[in-house]
């Protein structure tokens, strides 16, 4: 078909799609508008019967109206006669059959008369039994008629309607009883009524509206679709029944209270609603309007659409044969010149007269030049793109193949159709040896679950490392690791990739690091052997110390001056070797990362007068001099004070040490960031801006011994010294400086040591000036002291030891306490409710109730919470102590100076408080008694937290001297004890333990215990003081 043709076919067929269009609108249009007059007159209709259906239904309401008047008479004059039958004693038989005739003979077809709970026991229908309920939902018809039984209504009437029994139509009418409370009830068979209600009117208005032609037939219905009346045209079969979809449609006029017109198929179908009187939807009608009328016009108006539609495709059949013929000539030989440019790739000469055009045709030979143009530059750089492919290829094939891991290229069984040269290095094969073999031959047994999985797995990402052992040429097995990548979806590639990479050296760099763990593991024991032991180590020597001390007192008061210095030996052998247990302690600490730092701010120069007055005798006891040069603006440090402090001592100790007739220089400085040498080697030599990170500086020289290189190189390994002939003339243990080097490492910082044999040495210790701590620390609020009452305090000591009990005990009363124990935290709260000690000694360990427990039974005590607990205990654990309400914290062993000194802080006069001592150790108990007991107080001591929770209960202390690590009832127990009785919670405790207190202890101890002491480190004086401190911050307004 040539274009002249195409362009005939494409105008007729426009033309006759737009008459088609046209004429169907215009007959849809007409055929709308005589449907929709259609539809108002059948809206008028339908209106006009549904007033008429309401004016008919009137008649029957006022029969129902009447017949309701003549029931309730009937039911009235039942209720009578029944009240007089029953006075006459007549038997409810003689009753019924009365009813029964008074039934023949009336309207009245059943009679029900009930008793005070609703039974009907009088009816004309004897066969049947019924009883009346109020549940609407059981009786919905009867129990409307239960008012009359309660006496709130007198005459219930109710409509005609369908029985709950059975389908028949009743009326019931009820009146209450005139001699007492009951139900006397008429019934009436209405289907009369019902009969009158759907015929009086209805199919006579209803016939005279159906003509036939146009209201082919009508339908009148109630609420429940019920016919009320019908006329139907002969013939129309169809409307003889109403339909589900009719009946929904009904359903939805009656629901929404509004009129619908449908057009369902020939018949056009009006609803209307029925209102009745009490203006609600009674029912509704239906009109069925026949549509013929309808399509007999559109008829008519189709035939004259249809001549003037054949004139106008006969004017655009002509109109489209010249416009054929002028575009048509153009386009010929536009084709031509396609045609000659597909054979000689160069466009003809008559190409450009129709690009001169200036319509459409001239706009297409331009377009076709620039698409030549087009097709030439894509040519060449389609050339172009095959070369960078071709290099591209190149580049990756030399990437994989001088890659040192082997490529493999397998299909989903395991078949190779690739292998890279990497495999000659790996495995020992050539790679085209391996074509065309299973994978699997080459790998292990063990590892063919593992290969089965790498070649199943069907997703299109990267799979999870997989070890693989495989075998090499030579029969050797090597590790492999294995990643592969599923590639069966891309055509290019068409397989599982396989990347395998030697692991050989990294398993055996595994191996060595868990034996390392394995070692590290093994050093942590240890480490946390020798703290336990430590911590047991120290009950004995606090006993130790403090009977020594006391013996001393003993002495010169007794004049026997021969055995002071065999005393004091005694006790400087006991201070010495609880020098080196905590050395030992620490040392532990730090290597099973329990050491904890508990920063404070300081001020550096009193702390370094405070260092060389401490060191100043061992000094001079070498006959050498010390030279001490403290720079301008070194300001406060925030660090661990105590650290620093034990950094300096052990420094100048042992210059002092190993130099004799010398002079030992101490030098502190303080360094901005760009002073700090190790800050600048930190950032390969750039010094940094001015910052707030300052350091401290602390320089020891001596002019002793010196060290050769190879002993700088041990002087900080633990259990080291220069050489065994250095142990033997100068002792020690070897630790203080590998102690030293991890407190300072701990705190940020580090020691240096330059030195030469004969020479001297010099260490340089480099501290931040603030400490970035690792937790924050938690120290007990400090109170202010006070005057002492001349009244001697009572001391509590509650401690499962009674060595302990008879030291305190001693201790306290030489000091003027009066002291009270107790063995068991019970016994302990007991003495405490009794005596009310002025504070309480409380140790940890304790059987049944521990320290803590009985710590915190006293705090939750009202009467017992005001007394000062100090805990006195083998545990170091200040925070846990704290936490539980302990008053003070001290560890064994400790000294009766610093027991002393809490004791005295809690107490704010010499006579009258009383304090509870609990603590397990015997020594340790009898040692703080005697201390706190000597000063004025009352003591009474417990030998764990249980006895001392007892004491509590009849004992109302000032204070609470609680040691932590104790059986039955630790510190813990004791303090959680206290803390949950209410008369107990306001009890001062002072923990005074042996134990290791770490930042854990001492979160379960802070705010529940007001110091933490340790046993041995704390003086007698310390222990009176924090007393004190405690009951004078108790009696103060």
């Amino acid at each position: 078909m040539n274009l002249r043709s195409r362009i005939l076919l494409l105008v007729t067929s426009l033309l006759v799609t737009t008459l088609a269009v046209t004429a169907g609108v215009l007959t849809w249009g007409t055929r709308q508008s005589i449907l929709a007059q259609q539809s108002k007159d059948g809206l008028l209709m339908a209106q006009f019967l549904a007033r008429m259906v309401r004016f008919a239904n009137r008649v029957p309401r006022d029969v129902d109206d009447l017949m309701g008047e003549q029931m309730v008479v009937q039911a009235t004059l039942a209720s009578h006669l029944v009240a007089i039958a029953e006075q006459a004693g007549m038997s409810p038989t003689d009753i019924n059959a009365r009813l029964q005739a008074i039934a023949d003979t009336t309207v009245v077809d059943e009679f029900w008369i009930t008793d005070s709970q609703g039974n009907a026991y009088l009816r004309n229908l004897t066969t049947v039994n019924f009883s009346f309920s109020p549940d609407p939902q059981k009786q919905p018809q009867a129990s409307q008629f239960w008012p009359l039984l309660e006496g709130k209504q007198a005459v219930v009437v109710q409509q005609a309607r369908q029985r709950e029994i059975d389908d028949r139509i009743f009326k019931y009418v009820g009146v209450a009883g005139v001699d007492k409370p009951r139900i006397v009830q008429v019934g009436f068979a209405a289907a009369l009524l019902n009969r009158i209600r759907n015929q009086v009117g209805l199919e006579r208005l209803a016939d005279q509206l159906v003509d036939g032609t146009t209201v082919v037939a009508v339908r009148v219905v109630d609420t429940q679709l019920r016919n009320l009346a019908r006329s139907i045209t002969a013939g129309q079969r169809q409307v003889a029944s109403l339909t589900d979809q009719d009946a929904q449609r009904l359903q939805t006029v009656i629901r929404e209270q509004q009129n619908l017109v449908v057009l369902d198929g020939d018949l056009l179908k009006v609803m209307v609603p029925i209102w009745g009187d009490d203006n609600q939807v009674a029912g509704a009608t239906l009109l069925y309007l026949s549509t013929e009328p309808l399509k007999q016009a559109l008829w008519r108006d189709m035939g004259r659409m249809a001549i003037a539609s054949g004139a106008i495709l006969a004017i655009g059949l002509a109109a489209s044969l010249l416009l054929a013929s002028r575009v048509t000539d153009p386009v010929a030989r536009l084709t031509q010149s396609a045609t000659a440019l597909a054979t000689t790739q160069e466009p003809p000469d008559s190409l450009a007269q129709v690009a001169h055009r200036h319509d459409e045709l001239g706009v297409l030979a331009q377009t076709f030049q620039q698409m030549m143009a087009a097709v030439r530059d894509r040519e060449l750089s389609l050339h172009q793109a095959k070369e960078e492919l071709r290099r591209s290829e190149e580049y990756f094939r030399a990437l994989i193949e001088n890659a040192s891991d082997v490529v493999f290229l397998v299909n989903p069984e395991g078949r190779l159709h690739y292998a890279s040269p990497a495999v000659t290095g790996v495995l020992g094969y050539a790679a085209d040896a391996l074509l065309d073999r299973l994978l699997a031959d080459l790998v292990a047994l063990d590892s063919q679950p593992a290969l089965q999985a790498l070649l199943q797995q069907t997703a299109t990402v990267v799979s999870r490392p997989t070890e693989l052992k495989l075998r090499r040429q030579d029969g050797a097995w090597v590790t492999l690791e294995a990643i592969a990548h599923n590639l069966l979806e891309n055509p290019a590639i068409n397989g599982i990739i396989l990347n395998l990479r030697d692991i050989s050296e990294r398993k055996r760099a595994e191996a060595f690091q868990l034996e390392k763990e394995s070692a590290e593991q093994a050093n942590r024991a240890k480490s946390q052997f020798l703290a336990n032991m430590s911590h047991e180590l120290r009950t004995p020597l606090n006993a130790i110390i403090g009977y020594s001390e006391m013996l001393q007192e003993e002495a010169a008061d007794l004049g026997q001056a021969d055995f002071i210095p065999d005393l004091e030996r005694i006790h400087q052998a006991g201070k010495h070797l609880l020098t080196l247990i905590n050395d030992i302690l620490d040392l532990s600490k730090i290597e099973a990362g329990r050491m904890d730092l508990y920063l404070e701010t300081f001020d550096v120069r009193a702390l370094v007068q405070e260092v060389v007055s401490t060191v100043a005798p061992l000094i001079a006891k070498n006959h050498n001099r010390l030279e001490v040069h403290c720079a301008d603006g070194l300001g406060s440090m925030h660090a661990d004070q105590t650290k620093v402090r034990q950094n300096l001592l052990n420094l100048l100790s042992n210059a002092a040490k190993f130099t004799e007739h010398g002079t030992i220089t101490l030098t502190v400085e303080r360094l901005s960031a760009t002073e700090n040498p190790r800050a600048a080697n930190d950032l390969g030599g750039h010094l940094p801006e001015p910052t707030e990170d300052d350091c401290l500086r602390f320089t020891v020289s001596d002019t002793g011994i010196g060290m050769t290189q190879d002993q700088q190189a041990r002087v900080f390994q633990a259990f080291t010294q220069a050489d065994a002939s250095t142990t033997r003339k100068y002792g020690g243990t070897g630790l203080g400086l590998a102690i030293a080097q991890r407190f300072c490492q701990m705190m940020g910082g580090e020691i240096e040591v330059v030195s030469e044999p004969g020479q001297g040495s010099t260490f340089t210790m480099h501290l931040p000036a603030a400490v970035r701590p690792v937790a924050a620390p938690l120290t007990p609020a400090t109170q202010e002291s006070p005057p002492v009452s001349s009244q001697a305090p009572l001391i509590l000591v509650i401690d499962d030891d009674p060595t302990a009990h008879d030291l305190m005990r001693r201790f306290l009363e030489k000091e003027g306490f009066r002291v009270q124990t107790a063995l068991t935290p019970q016994e302990g709260l007991q003495r405490a409710k009794q005596e009310r000690p002025t504070a309480i000694t409380l140790d940890v360990i304790m059987p049944q109730v521990d320290g803590w427990a009985l710590l915190s039974a006293f705090k939750s005590d009202p009467d017992l919470a005001e007394i000062p607990i100090v805990m006195v205990t083998i545990m170091d654990d200040y925070c846990r102590g704290y936490a539980l309400g302990a008053a003070d914290y001290l560890v064994k062993p400790i000294e009766r100076d610093r027991l002393l000194k809490v004791l005295r802080k809690h107490c704010s006069r010499a006579q009258g408080n009383h304090i509870l001592l609990v603590e397990d150790d015997p020594a340790t108990r009898d040692l703080v008694r005697q201390t706190l007991e000597k000063e004025g107080f009352t003591v009474t001591a417990a030998t764990n937290g249980r006895l001392a929770l007892d004491i509590l209960e009849t004992l109302q202390p000032d204070l609470v001297v609680l040691d932590l690590m104790m059986p039955e009832v630790d510190g813990f127990g004791f303090v959680a004890a206290v803390q949950q009785r209410e008369a107990w919670r306001s009890l001062p405790i002072v923990v005074l333990t042996a134990k290791d207190v770490t930042v854990e202890d001492r979160l379960r101890l802070n705010g529940y215990v007001q110091q933490i002491l340790e046993k041995g480190a704390c003086t007698r004086e310390e222990l009176l003081l924090q007393i004190q401190t405690l009951l004078a911050a108790k009696i103060s307004p």
